[in-house]
């Protein structure tokens, strides 16, 4: 049996873009574990932009997995920013298809990504899980998903009116930008996403960098959600900005 196995990291940090797939899949990365292989790479502190797939996953496509395939990639402390896919998954598609699909992704920060169907990702069959994540500008179609999918967001912050998840515990929506500005996605003071991320992460998981190369777990035993963690203390803020809406199923 075939087995690929890749590890990708930029430090502090590698951007790849203005890509586009000849293939229609992945617009930086196609990542296939079919006919029996498996492909399991590990990419860490990248920041995949303006990437365009003129079928499926405008940044990354986590492959098929057929025949008895297995794809289990785990991608932390990553920005995905205006990527674009021509039919599904504007920054992931991920299809199981007869093998196995396991994508992770761990403290990343996708924003202004588009698709016609699901604007941050689209899955077939795959189980996916979504952690410590921020998810902004999505529009009402951020997420979508075959019937066999099973998606899951873990202490995951998204703009208000994102849709399209199966399941999450631990969520926050908000109206209010989490970032230092459009453009610049490192969390403001008044920020939701600081010390919010999962309790039980630790450096052992979500390394000891953030995308910037700070340390990511500042002053507080608990991490921030995204890319960046936040390198000061938190201040106070009115209700109306630091919180809106914390919803968990």
């Amino acid at each position: 049996m075939a087995q690929v196995r890749a590890t990708i990291v930029a430090q502090p940090s590698g951007i790849v873009h203005s890509l586009t797939t000849l293939l229609g899949l992945g617009g930086a990365i196609l990542n296939d574990g079919q006919n029996g292989g498996q492909s399991s790479p590990i990419i860490t502190n990248c920041i995949f932009q303006n990437n365009t797939a003129t079928s499926d996953g405008g940044a990354i496509y986590v492959g098929q997995g057929m025949a008895g395939g297995g794809c289990r990639a785990v991608v932390t402390n990553c920005v995905f920013l205006n990527n674009t896919a021509s039919v599904l998954g504007g920054a992931v598609t991920g299809n199981a298809d007869g093998g196995t699909s396991q994508p992770q992704f761990i403290n990343c920060t996708f924003q202004d990504n588009t698709a016609p169907t699901g604007s941050v990702s689209y899955f077939y069959g795959t189980t996916t899980a979504f952690t410590n994540c921020i998810f902004w500008n999505t529009g009402s179609n951020a997420f979508g998903n075959s019937a066999s999918a099973n998606k899951s967001l873990n202490h995951s912050l998204l703009n208000q009116g994102a849709g399209g998840f199966t399941s999450s515990s631990n969520t926050i929506f908000s109206a209010v930008l989490p970032f230092i500005s459009s453009t610049n996605l490192q969390l403001n003071a008044c920020s939701p996403a600081i010390n919010a991320g999962n309790p039980s992460t630790t450096t052992a998981t979500v390394g000891t960098t953030d995308l910037a190369g700070n340390p990511r777990i500042f002053n507080n035993p608990r991490v921030d959600m995204g890319a960046y963690e936040y390198q000061a203390d938190p201040v106070n803020c009115p209700t109306s900005q630091r919180l809106n809406c914390v919803c968990g199923w």
